[in-house]
């Protein structure tokens, strides 16, 4: 009986050893060789580097934190499912390199050089990659929160899907693709270089081009949040605005474009104080849209519905509108050389007070039963 239970505590226990003993070798089972000696080598980054230049390098599953990186290389390097938590990796040289599922957590990756890196469904948050030089490079399906990717050179950028919250992307000279993203209180003041910006398929909510210099600046089918979208004080060869849905605080004030589209959707700005040589506006639907206190040599607008214009204190050279229905105008003191009007539609208050236009053409006016029409001291008649 008693070498019964001694039997049987004797397999027992081997049975518990066993699993453990199984588990811990499985914690220090490493699926290559670089993972089994990136602890002693991110402590030394010469050895490290000595190391990336003639072998394959991948990590897996690994917090890495505190670690002082400055000036590695990785080249053709793969890193998944690695949390950086302070790291400080700045000065690193990245070439066709992937990041994925990757956490980055209060870290420095500034004034790096990256080429052909992709950042796939990772996560950054309190992190900066700004200074750097940046050609193809790719964040897709990001989260990234409080994280600067300022001050950059190099060539293209693109940021598809995911959210960027609270950060800056200004005072750069490469060029950023956005698409099937959320983008809320992002700066990207100061833009050099005449460089292009595009963004498709975003949500905007604070975002500020404040001093910039593009070369096209392209929104399609962007919505924007309950904040504004400013691009004030720019210049850009051409801006378009297609299909966007943006009524809430978007100004194009003290800017210099050469022509500035808007083709489709909801779409409300002002351009005071804007030089802009061309305007063009079809199949809209505009809301407070001011072209007060601006000179604008021709504005043309086809097949749009605007609702409360604003044009006193403006000068239009040559304003051409078709097809069109407005609903209320202040245009208290506008002038204008040539206006030409044709099938338009009058509803609501037009206040055209003091207006002086050289030659007013109008045929196939409609007025509308709300019409309010107010010309006292214009020299225009209808």
């Amino acid at each position: 009986m008693i070498y019964s239970i001694y039997i049987r505590l004797f397999v027992i226990t081997a049975i518990f050893v066993g699993i453990f003993a199984g588990d811990s070798l499985a914690m220090n089972i490493f699926q290559n060789d670089f993972e089994s000696k990136w602890e002693n080598l991110s402590k030394d980054v010469k050895k490290l580097n000595d190391y990336t230049q003639t072998h394959t390098v991948e990590l897996r599953n690994v917090k890495s934190e505190k670690l002082k990186i400055q000036g590695a290389i990785f080249v053709g390097a793969t890193f998944i499912n690695v949390e950086w938590f302070a790291v400080n990796a700045n000065n690193t040289n990245l070439t066709k390199v992937l990041f994925k599922k990757c956490k980055f957590v209060g870290g420095k990756w500034q004034d790096a050089v990256m080429t052909d890196v992709v950042f796939e469904d990772c996560e950054f948050s309190d992190t900066s990659l700004s200074g750097s030089t940046m050609t193809n490079v790719c964040f897709k399906n990001c989260k990234i929160d409080r994280t600067g990717i300022a001050y950059l050179k190099g060539g293209r950028v693109e940021i598809d899907g995911g959210y960027w919250d609270t950060g800056a992307g200004g005072d750069s000279s490469c060029e950023f693709i956005i698409r099937n993203c959320s983008l809320g209180g992002i700066s990207f003041s100061m833009m050099k270089n005449h460089v292009p910006i595009l963004f498709e398929d975003c949500l905007l909510d604070e975002i500020d081009f404040y001093g910039s210099h593009f070369s096209d600046v392209i929104l399609r089918r962007v919505r924007q949040g309950e904040g504004g979208v400013k691009f004030n004080d720019l210049t850009a060869n051409s801006m378009r605005f297609e299909d966007v849905n943006m009524t809430r605080g978007t100004a194009i004030a003290r800017s210099k474009v050469k022509s500035v589209t808007i083709n489709g959707g909801n779409f409300g700005t002002t351009f005071a104080h804007s030089m802009i040589g061309q305007i063009y506006i079809r199949d809209a639907n505009l809301t407070y849209t001011d072209f007060c206190e601006a000179k604008l040599p021709k504005v043309t607008i086809s097949n749009c519905q605007l609702y409360n214009t604003g044009m006193w204190d403006g000068y239009i050279e040559e304003l051409t509108v078709y097809n069109s229905e407005f609903n209320i105008i202040d245009g208290d003191n506008f002038k204008a050389n040539i206006v030409a009007w044709d099938n338009v539609t009058l509803d609501g208050r037009i206040d055209l007070t003091n207006a002086q236009i050289k030659d007013f053409r109008l045929t196939r006016l409609k007025r509308g039963p709300r019409l309010q029409l107010i010309t006292t001291g214009a020299n225009i008649r209808f």
